[in-house]
């Protein structure tokens, strides 16, 4: 897959696992009334250090997609 088809995003698989995992996904199509933007930088929040860890539970289901 190309960066033209692609994009990289951070996963946590589940709770208490050993950290993010780096996972290349086909880039997303907007539909129609929607946009579709590049972004070039992001970071972690702390919630998402609270969610792998366990110490909260609240989560996409998994694999869940951080900051998507």
């Amino acid at each position: 897959m190309s960066s033209i088809d692609s994009m990289t995003a951070w996963v946590i698989d589940d709770y208490e696992t050993d950290g993010f995992r780096r996972t290349v996904l086909p880039k997303p199509v907007a539909g129609e009334g929607e946009v579709l933007v590049a972004v070039r930088a992001s970071a972690f929040n702390p919630i998402e250090r609270k969610i792998l860890s366990g110490q909260v539970r609240i989560a996409p289901p998994f694999p869940a997609i951080l900051n998507g």
